[in-house]
């Protein structure tokens, strides 16, 4: 189970943690070490906003992320969702060489379809 949590939310919080980063060096970071210079003065402004605009894109995306992985967990949790035959885990549908299978979250066995 811990691991199935850790793979449904593991790119969500990277996400919003790496949002939180952007955010940080566009608008401390860099015109704090650029800013006595007045010749990268619009360029520190443009990145300053690119970087806002790029660290809100992020956590909108984490945000929409985890809540959809919450979602599937809670299908899974109410029996909504496809299983692992082994575990009873949340399964994931994917593509491979022989053509689509289920693939466990918590226990990594696959299944053909």
């Amino acid at each position: 189970m811990n691991k199935m949590l850790i793979q449904l939310f593991l790119m969500p919080v990277l996400l919003s943690v790496g949002s939180t980063a952007v955010l940080h060096i566009s608008t401390s970071y860099l015109p704090g070490k650029l800013g006595s210079n007045h010749m990268f003065s619009a360029v520190i402004e443009s990145i300053t906003k690119a970087g806002q605009w790029a660290s809100l894109t992020m956590l909108a995306v984490g945000v929409i992320w985890a809540v959809y992985s919450s979602f599937r967990l809670y299908n899974w949790y109410k029996g909504n969702s496809e299983t692992c035959y082994d575990c009873g885990g949340l399964t994931t549908q994917r593509n491979g060489r022989y053509g689509l299978y289920h693939k466990c979250l918590a226990c990594g066995s696959t299944r053909s379809i």
